[in-house]
């Protein structure tokens, strides 16, 4: 934010509402001094999309408003089997419930950038699964780096060979021959809790 604007809010708002304060800084480095809030309200610079994207997880708030390249947002907003479709789709959506709100033209902002732009809402979610959160990230991370292939080929490229076993097929055949980009969130963390019992379980 440029400092005019800085110690226009600070003389304008903080000084006159107490339960407002001014930070000035970059949130990929102040995020955790923030505490909690009740709303975020940004048009984020673009090339930073995804890193304050994956910080907010970590954040306690009622609802973000974010404005995103268009083709970012659509990442986020992509059903199984599109193209956009992906490891971020998966875990934003693991996180927040996402609402489309609109896309605008460059003319809409000063100066215009080159690209279109998509406001959308975040809320987050309750999180609910029965296994460990980095599993979880690891295995869809793996999973979609061979998102075009069927899950029964990826499993055979990411767990041990000893751990591929006849019980684990047949728990998940409904699903083996399935293209991992055609999985929804459900259907994935189902799959996720059938590989820890059997990957990681004694």
């Amino acid at each position: 934010m440029d400092k005019k604007l800085v110690t226009v809010l600070e003389k304008e708002v903080a000084s006159k509402r107490s339960n407002v304060k001014v930070v000035h800084g970059d949130i990929l480095k102040v995020y955790k001094e923030l505490g909690s809030f009740d709303a975020v309200v940004s048009n984020i610079p673009y090339h930073i999309s995804s890193k304050v994207l994956f910080i907010l997880t970590e954040m306690t708030f009622r609802e973000a408003l974010l404005t995103f390249q268009k083709e970012f947002a659509d990442r986020l907003l992509a059903r199984p089997d599109e193209a956009d479709y992906g490891r971020l789709t998966v875990m934003a959506n693991f996180y927040f419930d996402i609402e489309y709100l609109g896309t605008y033209p460059p003319t809409s902002f000063y100066p215009p950038p080159k690209v279109y732009s998509t406001l959308i809402s975040l809320k987050k979610k309750t999180i609910h699964i029965d296994v460990p959160l980095e599993f979880f990230q690891d295995t869809v991370r793996k999973l979609f780096t061979l998102k075009n292939r069927t899950l029964r080929t990826v499993l055979k490229n990411i767990i041990p060979a000893d751990k591929y076993t006849s019980e684990l097929s047949s728990e998940l055949k409904k699903y083996m021959k399935r293209r991992v980009r055609s999985l929804s969130l459900g259907e994935l963390i189902e799959i996720t809790s059938i590989l820890y019992k059997h990957v990681k379980g004694s």
